[in-house]
């Protein structure tokens, strides 16, 4: 008999009370957009990950319309990982008038660098190139490394530097 009366006087003070806190909640953005574009950004770098492995088209139209090295120019390109990368909004500002050349890429490990290390740096005709790599072989982004294989991949962009006048 109680719950007879109680009941709806509960049913409607839950219902009253829902509608109230349902007005004064804003309502949550959608999470669709979000997971699409994350789904088709991982798409994405599943493609590029795939058919460019080491990234060699990141900077191929930049390299296109870069002009030949002048004569007696002080170039520098900078190969190397996210901390580069991170530098490029900068370059103008930490190197101002010198003709350095930024090639750093996020996450890139030593052997993907190796790969593209002829595209990004010998084909530009640097005078010095500075390299920043190992961190995320070391972290495993493109698999297991050793210390070996990451000394070995440095020091094949260094003698292939060498070889072509670059110090």
């Amino acid at each position: 008999m109680i719950l007879n009366r109680i009941l709806p006087i509960c049913l409607i003070i839950t219902g009253v009370a829902g509608t109230h806190a349902a007005a004064q909640t804003p309502a949550l953005p959608s999470r669709k957009p979000d997971s699409a574009r994350i789904k088709a950004q991982r798409a994405e770098e599943d493609d590029r990950l795939r058919n460019d492995w080491a990234w060699l088209r990141k900077f191929g139209p930049a390299n296109a319309q870069l002009p030949e090295a002048e004569v007696g120019e002080e170039r520098v390109v900078f190969m190397g990982n996210s901390i580069f990368e991170a530098w490029a909004m900068r370059f103008n500002t930490m190197f101002p008038g010198k003709p350095f050349i930024n090639r750093g890429i996020s996450g890139q490990t030593t052997p993907q660098m190796l790969v593209r290390f002829r595209s990004d740096v010998i084909a530009l005709k640097p005078k010095v190139a500075v390299i920043l790599a190992g961190t995320n072989d070391i972290a495993g982004n493109t698999g297991p490394s050793t210390l070996e294989m990451i000394e070995n991949n440095i020091a094949s962009m260094a003698e292939l530097a060498k070889a072509n006048g670059i110090r």
